[in-house]
């Protein structure tokens, strides 16, 4: 095999070996400490669906019901780094790409380095543990998003919703199944917007969810790009 063509196998071994470590990251719910909201988000980190109790509005009425998105929001984040942390660590050892036989020049291929690994797994774990640190406003302007006729709009600081606001007279007559709904689009709306160039996290979190959602990123971070 040419030198060229064991080049282009390490480099398409450590492309697959940052896509098998972005897949990991599943899908999570979340709900707010009541119980009354529930929120769920893809392996994207997309939220993908909301559920509002029917009886939302007796339990803790219009003040309550943007806590209660907040919390579930942030639950369902929580949930899912936890669940990424535990897959690398349960899952087997990966081993690095690697290339039959001496090849030259050897500094343009190294093996994954294991404290490499380490770092993204290490990552992951501080993400947890700052995760209670992440509502207080830091780093850059926040992110925002409104649902169709900014019915209900949300804001994001640092990868967690720190504010969710609604039009009043729209919620006092609206089904639950709508509010819901346009719930859904706000936070879609403005985590998408925390994504997007120039608006970029500051915490472990943020980069976590950068990271399993760009191979390409993940595979510089591992020092194979």
């Amino acid at each position: 095999m040419s030198f060229l063509a064991e080049l282009d196998q390490l480099h398409r071994e450590a492309l697959d070996l940052a896509r098998r470590f972005a897949a990991a990251r599943p899908a999570a719910t979340g709900t707010d400490p009541a119980g009354a909201v529930q929120v769920g988000v893809t392996g994207d980190g997309e939220v993908d669906g909301v559920t509002i109790d029917p009886a939302w509005r007796g339990r803790f009425g219009p003040d309550g019901l943007g806590n209660a998105l907040a919390a579930a929001t942030g639950n369902a984040l929580r949930r899912q780094v936890q669940a990424w942390a535990g897959h690398l660590d349960e899952a087997d050892p990966v081993e690095p790409p690697s290339l039959p036989g001496p090849v030259e020049p050897p500094s343009l291929l190294e093996p994954v380095d294991p404290a490499a690994l380490d770092d993204v797994h290490y990552l992951v774990v501080e993400a947890i543990g700052r995760l209670p640190d992440l509502d207080r406003p830091v780093g850059p302007a926040p992110a925002r998003g409104a649902s169709p006729g900014r019915r209900v709009r949300v804001m994001v600081v640092a990868g967690q919703v720190t504010a969710v606001e609604f039009d009043r007279a729209w919620l006092a007559c609206a089904d639950v199944t709508a509010v819901a709904e346009h719930a859904r689009h706000a936070l879609r709306a403005a985590f998408a917007d925390a994504a997007a160039p120039g608006l970029t996290g500051v915490g472990p979190l943020d980069e976590v969810r950068a990271l399993t959602a760009d191979p390409a990123g993940l595979l510089r971070r591992l020092g194979l790009a």
